[in-house]
This record gives structure tokens, sequence and C-alpha cells, in this order.
């Protein structure tokens, strides 16, 4: 299932029209067509996304998958007893970096 991304000014297809989405208020959102002197439309979120017709500019599940990389720290490179010693030292020294001043 692909999450579509809705946010001000977006553009989203909706009937085969582009249109822009000028407010969103829960559940309701706001289109007026782009390129359209037309009057805006209000349309309940979920009507809006469970349409076949509708379509969005960018959806969730793209941006998940270019943020796929693998990230590893400096704490992976050292070994098993290095690891459990930093781990030690970080629960002393926790209380002090939690602390706000």
């Amino acid at each position: 299932m692909i999450i579509s991304e809705l946010k001000l000014n977006g553009e989203v297809n909706y009937y085969g029209m582009t249109y822009i989405i000028l407010a969103i208020d829960p559940p309701i959102i706001t289109l007026k067509r782009k390129n359209n002197s037309g009057d805006a439309i209000s349309i309940n979120y979920f009507e809006l996304i469970t349409n076949p017709s509708f379509h969005a500019e960018k959806s969730i599940k793209k941006s998940i998958e270019k943020d796929n990389n693998i990230y590893l720290s400096i704490l992976d490179s050292l070994d098993e007893k290095k690891r459990e010693e930093v781990s030690k030292r970080l629960k002393i020294i926790r209380p002090l970096l939690v602390l706000k001043i």
C-alpha cells in the first residue's frame, strides 16, 4: 500500500484533473483545480484517498525507500569488550548529559 503525502499547496490528481490543496482541516481537505478559476471543493480525507482515481504528487513510500540506507556508528566497529566498556561509562555520565541547566 502506498501512503500518499498530503500537504498545503501540494498537488493531487482526482478524477483525472490536477488539484492544489488549499486547506487541511481534518477530516476535510479543501481542493481547487489547478489552472482554473472554478470554486474550491471540500472532501472527506478518507473518501479522497480511497477513491481509485486519486494520486498524490508524492508518496511516503517513495521517501521511505530512498532512505533505506544503512548507517554505521563508531560503536559498530568496536569489539565486544570495548563496547561493554563504553556502555558502562555512558551509564555513569548519562545523568550529566541529560541534565538541563
